[in-house]
């Protein structure tokens, strides 16, 4: 079990340098933190149904820079639910976020 747990973390901090690229684990750390605060923001949505703490996990984890409406509701279906104004405003509020 000790070397299947070595593995696996191994694996885990392996995918993690890749995914922070050059940045700090304390600047990816807040970009998420600012991220997840500006998508819990009931009046992104501009309805009585704000996003679901699984969809701002997956919009943070799967939408890049240049995502468009169509991608996030083919890569999280229950989006499908927001025209792709709202969408938009969702990914625009993202990009702002990741670039400071």
């Amino acid at each position: 079990f000790l070397i299947y747990f070595i593995r696996r973390t191994l694996k885990t901090w392996e995918y993690t340098k890749r995914s922070l690229g050059e940045r700090s684990v304390q600047d990816a750390m807040h970009e998420t933190i600012t991220l997840r605060q500006a998508l819990s923001n009931p009046n992104l949505v501009n309805d009585d149904h704000a996003l679901y703490p699984y969809e701002i996990a997956a919009l943070c984890n799967l939408m890049s820079k240049d995502s468009e409406p169509e991608e996030a509701k083919a890569l999280i279906p229950s989006l499908k639910r927001y025209d792709d104004e709202i969408l938009e405003n969702i990914l625009a509020e993202m990009n702002k976020v990741r670039s400071k």
